[in-house]
């Protein structure tokens, strides 16, 4: 008899407990695997070679005015699917606790993302950084996908941005030993910035 209240006591506080930490504990997950994720697309985009003047060309009318912008779509095009193939690579680097090709560094020791203590999940300030650590890992799901925007506005008197937008999409899960969460991540990047007049 004694045996069956200890049994249903701990099921029950395990019920309890997942219940009221495990929205938490994900949500704080997604945001930390969400960040990592930023992180590593700006860091593997930065070491991305081209010259961002070679990706369009300004034609200039007889009085020297901008008259139109033509952009290189082959170049464009083979950059994208080069920053593509080599975030995927990147990500999956990190998610296995590997050296990153590109960067030559490792990421994240094992995969583990960030570490929550249990206190963070209380909610009381006084015992933010207290308790157990619990690992979050990421993990990567189907392929990095991605376009590249083009965007001219106005900018002042008789001037105009240009813009050239890399945007990234990442399919994800935040994992804990609580649960799985499937999330998608998008960032976006500039490739360009000009002011013409």
């Amino acid at each position: 008899a004694i045996l069956v209240i200890v049994v249903f006591l701990v099921f029950g506080l395990l019920y309890r407990m997942n219940t009221m930490i495990e929205p938490q504990l994900q949500a704080a997950a997604k945001q930390y695997t969400g960040s990592a994720i930023n992180r590593i697309v700006k860091k593997v985009l930065s070491k991305l070679d081209y010259q961002s003047d070679s990706l369009y060309t300004l034609y200039r009318n007889d009085k020297g005015e901008i008259s139109d912008i033509l952009y290189d779509s082959y170049q464009l095009n083979q950059l994208l699917y080069s920053a593509l193939d080599t975030i995927e690579v990147s990500l999956h680097a990190a998610q296995d606790g590997e050296e990153d090709p590109l960067v030559k560094e490792v990421f994240y020791d094992d995969g583990i993302v960030y570490k929550i203590p249990i206190g963070y999940l209380t909610g009381v300030y006084m015992f933010h950084d207290a308790g157990v650590q619990i690992p979050v890992r990421m993990r990567i799901l189907n392929e990095v996908t991605g376009q590249i925007k083009t965007e001219t506005k106005p900018y002042g008197v008789n001037n105009t941005v240009m813009i050239i937008n890399l945007q990234i999409q990442v399919h994800a899960q935040a994992v804990t030993f609580l649960g799985v969460d499937s999330f998608e991540v998008s960032t976006e990047i500039p490739l360009a910035i000009q002011l013409v007049q």
